[in-house]
């Protein structure tokens, strides 16, 4: 179960999670919990960490050769080691940059066509976006944006602007 996720704290945490006086004490429970969780797996800073935000700063248009030069690796140990590191691929990373901001562009001008979208957007045409969104979402991109705009902050009135911002901006990962 959980605690062989977590280690054996989590019998701890839930007594004092069922013993917490108030909300307000059980997610200060919680996020110390979480807090210490993460402190623990912190990795200690690395050049692929630099690497990694020139990715998300390029938008995820930046050559593997290029990025494995600015890692001061080969372009096999670069691949190497940015997966040990993160658990997916550079390329894959790449992928998911370039259609995160393709869905924050598509929420962001929703008159705009997914051609327009794919072009701003740096893929090569519109159906290497349809294939990003089949991967990451199993759904065509007007499926899943059909679903999507049913979401609740969509129901609480938050507006395009946030995506516009968004869009902008290659380094927001939402």
């Amino acid at each position: 179960g959980a605690e062989t996720i977590f280690s054996g704290n989590v019998r701890l945490i839930l007594e004092q999670l069922q013993n917490a006086g108030s909300y307000n004490q059980m997610i200060t429970i919680a996020d110390q919990f979480v807090t210490s969780l993460v402190n623990k797996k912190r990795k200690e800073a690395h050049q692929l960490d630099a690497v990694s935000r020139l990715m998300i700063r390029s938008g995820g248009n930046a050559s593997l050769d290029w990025l494995a030069n600015q890692s001061y690796l080969s372009s096999k140990q670069f691949k190497r080691k940015f997966y040990e590191r993160t658990g997916v691929n550079p390329k894959t990373y790449l992928r998911i940059i370039r259609f995160n901001k393709a869905f924050n562009t598509r929420n962001a001008y929703p008159d705009w066509d997914w051609l327009r979208i794919a072009l701003e957007c740096d893929y090569y045409d519109y159906q290497h976006l349809v294939r990003d969104y089949k991967e990451f979402t199993k759904q065509t991109p007007n499926e899943f944006h059909r679903i999507e705009s049913n979401s609740p902050e969509r129901r609480l009135g938050l507006t395009a602007e946030i995506y516009k911002s968004r869009a902008a901006s290659a380094v927001f990962m939402a």
